[in-house]
């Protein structure tokens, strides 16, 4: 979907998370829902719900996402 005319303007939408370091100290379940806040604090979910929120707001916009899982 293309931006209106009007408003060409470049708009930066950062997400203040670097990496998840899924299975690090936590399951990969623990990570996505947020629980065992006492041996870090890393929710995916919510990650995810907000960018995804604010993509539905503003449909132009484009996420890349990148994880890797190790057993």
């Amino acid at each position: 979907m293309d931006r209106p005319e009007q408003d060409k303007q470049l708009f930066v939408h950062m997400v203040a998370h670097s990496h998840t370091e899924m299975a690090f100290k936590k399951t990969p379940a623990h990570y996505y829902s947020g629980t065992r806040q006492d041996l870090q604090h890393a929710s995916v979910s919510l990650i995810l719900d907000n960018v995804f929120e604010q993509m539905i707001k503003k449909r132009w916009t484009k996420f890349t996402w990148a994880e890797i899982k190790y057993f």
